[in-house]
C-alpha cells in the first residue's frame, strides 16, 4: 500500500466500530481492489487504544518468500500463539504442550485472556489459489485455516476477531459470523485523492473529472487508482476521451486488463515475467531477460498505470489481481508460464554471476529447483560457500535461505561428501545467531574497504 496516494475511508471505519460493540466475530468481504487491507489499516489506528491486536496474513503480497507457509494451519496457529505468547497477561503455564501450534492450545490461551484482544485474519480467499498453484509441495489438509477459525471458542467477553476476505463459498462454514459487506468508496474519496496525484478537479461541459471517474469506476477504489494513474500519464485537461475509452468496471477488473494488453497486440511476454519474478526489475533489466529490445518501454508505458514503479529498484505488478488475469490468460492458450519465463531469467541470473550480484544470490538456486536442474545446483555445495556469501556481504537471512535450498536439493543429489559439507556447514549457520551487535560492527569495518556502500546497506537492510 502506497500511504502518499491512498486517502482515509472514516464512515467504513465507523461501522465496523459500531459493530464490535456488540459483535465478537465479524467477516468483512469485500470485491478484488475495494480496499480490505488499506481499510483494516484504517481500522488498527482507530482501535489501537482499545484492543491489544495480533494479525495473521495469509497472504501479503507477490514478494512474499513465507507465501506457501503462511496458507497453512500450522503456520496459522503458530502465528497466533507466538504473538500471544509476548503478551504479558496470557497464560501459558496451563497447556499440556505449550510448544504444540494447534487449536486446542489456541482456544486455552484466549480463554485466559484478561485484556481486550482483536484478532485480524486477512486474506482467506488467496488460500486456494496459492495451493493451486503449488498442490505438488501442499498437501489439502494442511490449509484447513477456514475450517479452523470456525472452531476457534470465543467464550472470553473480552474478544474480537475480524476476518478479511473476497466472497468464496468456503466462508460459508463461519455461520456464526456477522457477515459485513465492504462498501464501495463515492465521489469524496476520490475529490479526496486528486491533490495526491497532482490532479486537478476540471469541469468539461457541467460534469467534473470526479464525477466521471466515480461514474467509471462504480467505487472501487483500485480501478479509481488506475484510473488516475491514466489521467497522469494522458495528461489530459481539455477532453475526457481518454476516460470514455477505458471500460466500465467489473468483477475481477478483466475488462480494464484486457484494454491494457489489448495496446500491443495481446502479447504477454513482459507480463509474463513480472508475474513470475519476486522482486523489482528495471527496464534494463526486463530488456536483458526478454531480448525484447525498446519494445520493452512500449510495454512499460501501456502498463504504467498498473505496475508500482520504485525509483532505483524498478517495475513491480501494483494488485495481485494482474497476475492472476496473466495466469488465466496463459493457461487459456496452454502455455506453461515456468517453463515459458524460468529459463530465460535463470540464464540471466547465471549471467550476472551468483557471487556477484543480489538477485543472482537471492533467487537462482530457486530457480534451479523449480525448474528440477539440480545439477548446476550442486556446484554451490562448496567449502567456500559461507566464505564468499559473507565476504560478499550478503545478508545472513539470504545465505540461511540458500543453504536450506541447498540442503533441499541433496536429496535428489545422493552424494556423500556434498552432505558432509552441508552438515558442516548447517553447525557453523547456527552461530550466526549469536553473533553481537559488536562482532557484526567489527565485520563490517573490515569488509567496507573491498564491497561497496550498496552491500553494506543490504547486508544491514534486506528487506528494504
Amino acid at each position: 500500500i502506497d500511504k502518499n496516494i491512498i486517502a482515509k475511508t472514516p464512515e467504513r471505519v465507523s461501522q465496523i466500530k459500531n459493530i464490535l460493540n456488540t459483535e465478537s466475530k465479524v467477516l468483512i468481504v469485500g470485491d478484488p481492489g475495494s480496499g480490505k487491507s488499506w481499510f483494516i489499516d484504517n481500522l488498527e489506528q482507530e482501535v489501537k487504544n482499545n484492543y491489544i491486536i495480533i494479525k495473521h496474513y495469509c497472504y501479503t503480497d507477490l514478494t512474499d518468500s513465507l507465501l506457501k507457509e503462511r496458507i497453512t494451519s500450522n503456520i496459522f496457529f503458530g502465528s497466533l500463539l507466538a504473538q500471544l505468547n509476548k503478551l504479558k497477561f496470557v497464560n501459558f503455564n496451563k497447556l499440556p504442550n505449550k510448544y504444540a501450534s494447534n487449536l486446542e492450545n489456541l482456544n486455552k490461551v484466549l480463554d485466559s485472556v484478561n485484556q481486550p484482544l482483536l484478532i485480524v485474519i486477512d486474506g482467506l480467499d488467496h488460500i486456494y489459489r496459492i495451493f493451486e498453484q503449488n498442490a505438488s509441495e501442499i498437501r489439502e489438509d494442511e490449509i484447513q485455516i477456514i475450517e479452523a477459525i470456525s472452531k476457534i471458542n470465543i467464550t472470553n467477553y473480552r474478544i474480537r476477531i475480524i476476518v478479511l476476505s473476497q466472497s468464496i463459498s468456503q466462508l460459508n462454514i463461519l455461520s456464526d459470523f456477522y457477515k459485513f459487506k465492504l462498501p464501495k468508496v463515492n465521489e469524496k474519496y476520490i475529490k479526496t485523492l486528486l491533490p495526491k496525484y497532482q490532479i486537478n478537479n476540471f469541469t468539461i461541459d457541467n460534469e467534473t473529472l470526479s464525477q466521471k471517474i466515480n461514474a467509471k469506476a462504480e467505487g472501487n477504489p483500485l480501478f479509481i487508482s488506475y484510473i488516475l494513474k491514466e489521467c497522469k500519464k494522458n495528461n489530459s485537461k481539455n477532453t475526457f476521451d481518454w476516460i470514455e475509452n477505458i471500460p466500465n468496471y467489473d468483477y475481477n477488473l478483466k475488462a480494464y486488463y484486457s484494454y491494457i494488453i489489448s495496446k500491443f497486440n495481446n502479447s504477454l511476454d513482459i507480463s509474463m515475467v513480472l508475474c513470475c519474478i519476486d522482486y523489482s526489475v528495471t527496464r534494463k533489466e526486463l530488456e536483458e531477460i526478454t531480448k525484447k529490445g525498446d519494445y520493452v518501454k512500449e510495454q512499460l508505458q501501456a502498463l504504467a498505470p498498473i505496475l508500482h514503479n520504485t525509483h532505483g529498484y524498478g517495475y513491480s505488478i501494483y494488485h495481485e489481481s494482474y497476475k492472476r488475469y496473466i495466469l488465466e490468460e496463459v493457461e487459456k492458450k496452454n502455455i506453461s508460464i515456468k517453463q515459458a519465463v524460468l529459463p530465460n531469467l535463470i540464464a540471466w541470473l547465471e549471467n550476472k554471476g551468483f557471487y556477484s550480484n543480489i538477485k543472482a544470490y537471492s533467487f537462482l538456486l530457486l530457480y534451479y529447483i523449480e525448474n528440477h536442474d539440480y545439477q548446476k545446483i550442486e556446484h554451490y555445495i562448496s567449502l567456500d560457500f559461507l566464505y564468499k556469501s559473507l565476504s560478499n556481504l550478503f545478508p545472513i537471512q539470504t545465505i540461511e535461505k540458500n543453504h536450506k535450498l541447498l540442503l533441499q536439493a541433496i536429496n535428489y543429489i545422493k552424494k556423500l561428501d556434498k552432505e558432509i559439507i552441508l552438515i558442516q556447514q548447517t553447525q557453523a549457520i547456527t552461530i550466526f545467531e549469536e553473533l553481537t551487535d559488536d562482532t557484526i560492527g567489527a565485520f563490517l569495518l573490515a569488509s567496507k574497504e573491498v564491497n561497496s556502500e550498496d552491500s553494506v546497506y543490504n547486508f544491514l537492510y534486506p528487506n528494504e
